[in-house]
């Protein structure tokens, strides 16, 4: 919305705009026709009156499809929020292999908030997002993830931040974050037992206790090793 030379404008989504003009011209036409062909409609009313309207369309990512079914086959439901007309969404659904009933257009920020909190309610979720319309769902979600080029605002309120552009790096994230965890793991688990072995044996005469205790440190020495080997993604050669 802004003031120009006396004349107050909006510009926006049809739904925006509709909630403050009060004749369209017959542009409502277009915009099923424009849907069709997946083409996102914008429309500019000027003191009440809807003037112009564009139908405007981003190329998905050649990545795209396949960082969706990475995705599903690492075990994720994957959805689009979108605040896109539900045409569109859905069209863009079916380029991606996805459900109908994955597909969310016509979304506020509010709508999208209530979805991630209403799924965050019965596990956990990945939010990723790019846009000021999508600052407040990051947040609520178990993880937001804002990938490359989005707004300053995404980036305060998502976890991580993606800094290669495109989406083909969310399974590296996700096979990333769970060698971390097999790593830390498998440390603890390392760790605990070695040292309630030595313990054990030392208290029962089976170990002598300066043995123990100069042994003790290689515990540590195995897992600062290991997670030195560590590696938060595997390098091409090794995924083949």
């Amino acid at each position: 919305m802004a003031e120009v030379a006396g004349h107050t404008l909006h510009i926006g989504s049809p739904r925006f705009v509709r909630a403050h003009s009060l004749h369209d011209r017959g542009f409502a036409a277009q915009v099923e026709a424009w849907s069709q062909d997946a083409l996102t409609p914008v429309w500019v009313a000027v003191d009440g009156r809807v003037v112009a309207a564009a139908g405007l369309s981003d190329r998905l990512r050649s990545e795209a499809r396949a960082s969706v079914e990475a995705l599903a086959r690492q075990g994720f439901e994957v959805h689009i929020l979108s605040g896109d007309h539900p045409s569109v969404v859905s069209a863009v659904g079916r380029a991606l292999g996805l459900p109908e009933d994955h597909c969310h257009g016509g979304q506020s920020p509010e709508d999208k908030l209530a979805r991630v909190k209403a799924a965050a309610a019965e596990g956990q979720v990945v939010m990723v997002g790019d846009g000021v319309n999508d600052a407040a769902a990051l947040a609520a979600a178990t993880v937001g993830v804002a990938v490359h080029g989005g707004a300053e605002t995404c980036f305060a309120a998502a976890d991580v931040f993606l800094q290669k552009p495109g989406v083909d790096t969310l399974s590296d994230l996700v096979e990333g974050a769970r060698r971390t965890t097999r790593t830390i793991r498998n440390n603890i688990i390392f760790s605990l037992a070695y040292n309630v072995l030595g313990a054990s044996l030392a208290m029962t005469g089976l170990l002598n206790p300066l043995v123990a205790a100069i042994l003790m440190p290689v515990s540590s020495l195995v897992v600062v090793t290991n997670s030195f080997r560590f590696q938060f993604v595997r390098a091409p050669e090794e995924r083949a």
